[in-house]
C-alpha cells in the first residue's frame, strides 16, 4: 500500500490535476450550507473567486455570520460583496428549513435557480433529543 501511495505521489507531480478556470462559475448561484467556518467558508470563497453570481452561506449564528462575511470579503479581495448572502438555517427547527427552501426558490425564479448546492453542516450527536415539534 505504502508503493502504491509513493507512485501515486509521483504520478501527480508530474501530471498534476488541472485548477478549473477563474471563471468556471461564472453565471452560476450556488448554496453552501455550513459556510460560517471550515471546509463550507473555504468552499463559498472558492466559488467567489471562481466567478459565482450568487452564493448563499447557512447559518445558525449570526455573530458567525457576519464574521464569516469579513473574512470571505479579505479571502475574495472585496469580490464577495454583493454576492455572498447569509440565510437561517438551523436544523433543530423545522420552521427554518421550511422558511430556506421557500427562499432558495426565489433564487433566480424563472431563470434556472440554484446550480450547485454543497452540503457542509453537520454536527455530530450522540444522544437523541426531541426538537420543539417533538421528534
Amino acid at each position: 500500500m505504502v508503493m502504491a501511495g509513493k507512485l501515486y505521489q509521483i504520478y501527480m507531480k508530474w501530471f498534476p490535476i488541472a485548477l478549473p478556470p477563474s471563471d468556471a462559475f461564472k453565471g452560476h448561484a450556488a448554496l453552501v450550507t455550513g459556510g460560517t467556518s471550515g471546509l463550507g467558508l473555504a468552499a463559498a470563497a472558492h466559488l467567489v473567486n471562481l466567478g459565482a453570481t450568487e452564493v448563499i452561506i447557512t447559518s445558525r449564528n449570526p455573530t458567525r455570520s457576519g464574521k464569516a462575511l469579513e473574512t470571505l470579503e479579505k479571502e475574495t479581495n472585496g469580490r464577495s460583496k454583493g454576492i455572498v448572502r447569509v440565510l437561517e438555517l438551523d436544523m433543530n427547527r423545522y420552521s427554518s428549513v421550511v422558511g430556506l427552501v421557500e427562499e432558495v426558490k426565489k433564487v433566480r425564479a424563472g431563470k434556472g435557480g440554484i446550480d450547485f448546492v454543497i452540503l457542509n453542516a453537520g454536527v455530530i450527536g450522540t444522544e437523541y433529543t426531541a426538537v420543539d415539534e417533538g421528534w
